[in-house]
C-alpha cells in the first residue's frame, strides 16, 4: 500500500478508503476512462494547484504506474490508460483499460487531497475526499442509487445478502424498506 494514501487496500463492498476520508462518489467504471470524466475533474485538480496525478494498477498483478500532467488532461489519461501499449499480458498489445480489475489513482504531491479507487467487478470508480467538498468535482455524474446500479452487475437479481449487509454497513447506505 502507498504511504499516506487514502486507500486502505481492501476489496469492495469493504470500506477502500482510510479514516481521513471525509466524503466519497461513486461513477461508473467505465467512465473514468471517458474524455468527459477528466474534462470535469480537471477543474477540481487545478483549483487545488495539483499538477500531476499517478494512475498505478493493482489487479491483475502487471505494472502499470503513470505519472500524467493534470495541464494535458484529458487527453493525456485518454492516451495513457487507452493506448494498446501493454505487452505480454494478452497474445496482443493491450491497454490498461482493457486489463485492470483494479486501479488506483491519485495525487503524489497532496496523497491525502483525493484518491480514485477503480474495481472492474462492481463496475465502480469510487472518488474519496479528505474534505465535505465534494458535489462540484463531477457534478450530477455520479451514480445516486448505488445499491440499484450494483444490482445491474448482478444480472439484475438482488445482491447477496452478505454483499448487500456488507454494502449497507460499511458504506452507511439508507436501508431500503
Amino acid at each position: 500500500m502507498i504511504e499516506g494514501i487514502l486507500y486502505n487496500g481492501k476489496k469492495f463492498p469493504d470500506y477502500v478508503f482510510t479514516e481521513t476520508v471525509a466524503s466519497y462518489l461513486f461513477v461508473e467504471f467505465d467512465f473514468v476512462f471517458d474524455e468527459e470524466f477528466w474534462r470535469v475533474v480537471k477543474k477540481f485538480l487545478e483549483d487545488n494547484n495539483v499538477k500531476e496525478i499517478i494512475v498505478e494498477n493493482l489487479e491483475p498483478d502487471y505494472p502499470f504506474v503513470e505519472r500524467i500532467e493534470v495541464k494535458g488532461l484529458p487527453a493525456e489519461f485518454i492516451k495513457s490508460a487507452r493506448s494498446l501499449t501493454l505487452a505480454g499480458f494478452f497474445a496482443d498489445k493491450a491497454s490498461l483499460f482493457m486489463i485492470t480489475e483494479e486501479c488506483l489513482i491519485y495525487t503524489p504531491e497532496n496523497k491525502e487531497l483525493f484518491c480514485i479507487v477503480l474495481d472492474r467487478a462492481s463496475g465502480l470508480g469510487i472518488i474519496g475526499f479528505s474534505t465535505l467538498r465534494k458535489a462540484d468535482v463531477v457534478g450530477n455524474l455520479d451514480i445516486k442509487d448505488v445499491p440499484d446500479y450494483l444490482t445491474m452487475n448482478f444480472g439484475g437479481k438482488e445482491l447477496p445478502s452478505t454483499f448487500k449487509d456488507t454494502l449497507y454497513k460499511n458504506w452507511k447506505f439508507p436501508l431500503l424498506q
